[in-house]
């Protein structure tokens, strides 16, 4: 599960990473999921600056954690949102282009760390409101890595704090 688009890992399911040529693991979850006005109430909490989501686009906040488990000669990874990136149920990538000035609650979803660490955070996303079953997808730009593919909705839910 989490291996593959069609059959992606649910809220709180941990899915492996292996890259052959680093010999690198990495384990990575989604933790939580906001979307519509709670995500929205998140953000405008968490920002000087009051915006709203443009005409037609919702706020998405997922919580991620990523755990650096192992790699050949202890280096270090760094990990931050443009290591994920957000598909629709119809295979189309999502921009993750966000407004000047806004950023997702603390802590934000970015740091480096050395095998044995975990990495925890937000990451805010502006989603057309009629794409729902998005996906998402960590991919660590390496060539022998498969990607994990993570859900972002909670069945028979909208949000889920799940803990």
């Amino acid at each position: 599960m989490g291996q593959d688009r069609a059959l992606t890992a649910p809220v709180k399911w941990t899915v492996p990473v292996y890259d052959l040529s680093l010999d690198r693991l990495i384990e990575i979850r989604v933790d939580q999921v906001f979307r519509g006005e709670m995500a929205a109430k998140m953000v405008r909490e968490a920002n000087e600056i009051k915006l709203d989501p443009p005409q037609g686009k919702e706020f998405l906040l997922t919580r991620i954690t990523v755990k650096y488990v192992h790699a050949r000669g202890d280096e270090k990874k760094h990990f931050d949102r443009f290591t994920m990136g957000l598909v629709s149920r119809t295979g189309h990538m999502i921009s993750n282009t966000l407004p000047v000035g806004l950023d997702p609650p603390n802590p934000q979803f970015v740091g480096t760390a050395y095998p044995g660490a975990q990495v925890s955070g937000w990451i805010l996303w502006v989603v057309p409101v009629h794409e729902v079953d998005l996906v998402l997808r960590y991919a660590p730009y390496i060539y022998e890595s498969k990607a994990a593919w993570l859900a972002t909705t909670v069945p028979s839910m909208i949000s889920a704090n799940v803990e």
